[in-house]
């Protein structure tokens, strides 16, 4: 399992998860990811990829709350999924830019992850 296939599998419990962008005419709730960077790997093949979770609604107040989720799933994690054990960190959260024309809303989370390739 890769670590972008365990956040889709936590992020399930609270939207739907796509790469890259929202699909279009999506309405409701969903988290877009993506990596940030080029992770850091150490030499005991620790990675630490920093990971961008867009939250997208079709209210700020729904943004809001999809953050505050995403936020309280990821801040101190230290969990095994599907055979990858990972531990997380928020490191940052701030609004994203709206898409007016569709109204919709993002807020995004900035979590890093350490885990062992």
């Amino acid at each position: 399992m890769t670590i972008e296939e365990a956040i889709v599998s936590e992020l399930a419990s609270l939207a739907s998860a796509h790469p890259l962008i929202q699909p279009a005419g999506f309405k409701g709730l969903c988290v877009v990811y993506q990596l940030v960077g080029d992770p850091p790997t150490h030499l005991n093949r620790y990675v630490e990829p920093r990971v961008q979770l867009a939250c997208w609604a079709d209210s700020y107040a729904a943004a809001v709350g999809l953050e505050t989720q995403v936020w309280d799933l990821f801040e101190g994690r230290h969990v095994t999924v599907d055979g990858l054990h990972y531990r997380s960190m928020v490191i940052d959260r701030r609004d994203g830019q709206p898409d007016l024309d569709l109204g919709r809303f993002c807020r995004i989370v900035d979590v890093r992850f350490f885990y062992r390739k």
